[in-house]
């Protein structure tokens, strides 16, 4: 393909990404599955080109920097107060799935005990997109939420640490657990200290800058230098890109100024929703090449996938409901109990196992020849099911999720409001406690520190009352009118500024500057719900 069919796919298929986003949020659907479903369609439309991405760009450039982000911007002390939960699910669990579907699929498709594997460990993994846009909009206990999100950032990096064992295996025909326990401990521990030693390089670099540019520019390098750092010795790239993120995230914080916050945040918003929607529109894309590419019964395929989609969701329900339960036992007889949580908690953590786009990149990665020089056995066919799966599970489970979390009585769509409404209150209730100590240091005259004052407790009074679900109807009146009429003021503002930039009175570098202050402006008075 030429640089201008290369940039006509890609446009074309942002377009197609960003229809299917508008209409999935249009019918209330988790936006992965209508551009799963999408993808697969658009892969039979005859005339479209064929999407071939390489397995190692697709690590590198779609998965590596979105689970960055979703490690930095993940509720790290929520992950912290459940590091055992996850910490169980992202290693035990993920083993011990990676062999029951590898039991599964050494049977019912009659492969080798090699691809079996590698396509337990693929599918073992799971992803969160789908289950935490649902979870989200439901307003569901956060700890769930937590969980979820951390075993997804954690499992993703073991499960392909054990799809290159069992590729070795295959590819070199011989294997050795002492051997295979070496490799997987170097993949897995060398990528997490690597991770955190490279994000700890990068904060001392941003610690000496306060430039935008060039801090954002760190930020976006930082999980592919992780990532190329952890991959050139053995190690797990995956896995030193969440570690660097999960280093960095809460140092941002007093590390970063806030404007330049606000900027890198939304600068990752647009990037992780962009490669989120490619990768996932690229999945269902592959779908054409890869069932011409098997020579069994179509029935047989169906069939042997709907073994293995029993196998690999029957067996999280039953871990989900037994494990949890007996290692809580196991704690209370040891004096050591804590947070317990209900069936319904864990049959809803166990219903978000949704399959994602890692899955199909591990098996892609799986080497076409063996060092024989013979087909890698059985690669055709762990890559159609592993395709199946995931459309499967993205259909069944996210498409279900919601009715799920409903029936089991765990939604509280308003728990999200009035936890921001708290959140909101008490930070302007420590505005106010500061207030005179901050008035005399800067020698605030007393009608300034009188406004602010107004304005503080006007937010403080306002947010404790929806914070309490009595919000007073006459606040809310007040601020509506007192939105509306700052929008007016700003609106006029703004035009005064673009008049001054369009009559050349101001040069329209400096015109920018003072809009750009002016819609922050806005966006700082919209504390607007």
């Amino acid at each position: 393909m030429t640089a201008i069919d290369i940039a006509e796919t890609f446009v074309l298929l942002l377009a197609v990404a960003l229809a299917l986003t508008w209409l999935s949020r249009r019918i209330g659907i988790p936006y992965p599955v209508a551009l799963v479903l999408g993808g697969v369609g658009l892969a039979f439309v005859p005339g479209l080109p064929q999407v071939r991405p390489d397995p190692e760009l697709v690590l590198l450039l779609f998965v590596t920097p979105l689970l960055f982000a979703d490690a930095f911007f993940a509720p790290v002390a929520e992950l912290a107060r459940n590091a055992r939960s996850i910490a169980l699910l992202a290693s035990v669990l993920v083993g011990v799935t990676a062999g029951v579907v590898a039991v599964a699929a050494h049977f019912v498709l009659d492969v080798g005990w090699g691809p079996a594997f590698a396509l337990g460990a693929a599918l073992a993994a799971t992803d969160a997109v789908a289950p935490v846009q649902v979870l989200g909009r439901e307003g569901a206990d956060p700890r769930l939420v937590a969980v979820i999100q951390g075993e997804s950032l954690l499992n993703d990096g073991v499960a392909f640490a054990l799809v290159k064992v069992a590729s070795s295996a295959v590819v070199t025909g011989s294997f050795s657990i002492a051997s295979a326990g070496g490799k997987l401990a170097l993949s897995v521990l060398g990528g997490i200290a690597i991770g955190f030693a490279v994000a700890a390089v990068i904060v001392e670099a941003r610690k000496r800058t306060n430039d935008t540019i060039v801090e954002a520019a760190l930020s976006l390098v930082t999980p592919l230098a992780a990532f190329i750092a952890a991959d050139r010795i053995g190690a797990s790239g995956i896995l030193a890109a969440v570690a660097a993120g999960l280093w960095m995230g809460p140092r941002s914080r007093s590390l970063v100024e806030p404007l330049t916050r606000v900027e890198i945040q939304a600068a990752w918003q647009i990037i992780g929703y962009l490669l989120n929607s490619l990768l996932f529109l690229i999945v269902g894309l592959q779908m054409r090449e890869v069932v011409h590419a098997v020579d069994l019964p179509a029935g047989r395929i169906a069939i042997a996938s709907a073994v293995i989609l029993v196998a690999l969701i029957g067996f999280r329900v039953l871990w989900a409901l037994t494990v949890p339960s007996a290692w809580q036992g196991v704690r209370n007889l040891v004096g050591r109990g804590g947070e317990v949580s209900t069936r319904g908690w864990r049959l809803a953590l166990a219903w978000s196992g949704v399959r994602g786009a890692l899955a199909l990149a591990a098996v892609l990665t799986l080497p076409a020849k063996t060092d024989t020089g013979a087909p890698f056995p059985g690669r055709d066919v762990v890559v159609l099911v592993t395709l199946i799966i995931i459309v499967a599970t993205l259909v069944i489970q996210g498409l279900t999720l919601q009715p799920l979390m409903r029936a089991l009585g765990l939604t509280d769509p308003e728990r999200a409001q009035h936890e921001e409404a708290h959140a909101r209150a008490r930070a302007a209730e420590a505005a106010l406690e500061r207030l005179e100590e901050v008035a005399r240091e800067q020698d605030l005259p007393e009608r300034t520190r009188s406004w602010l004052e107004r304005e503080y407790a006007f937010r403080r009074d306002r947010y404790t009352a929806r914070a309490g679900d009595g919000a007073d109807r006459d606040l809310e009146e007040r601020h509506r009118r007192l939105v509306a009429a700052d929008e007016q003021l700003l609106a006029a503002a703004r035009d005064a500024v673009m008049e001054l930039e369009a009559s050349g009175d101001v040069r329209s570098d400096v015109a920018q500057r003072v809009l750009r202050d002016l819609d922050l402006d806005s966006a700082r008075v919209g504390e607007r719900d």
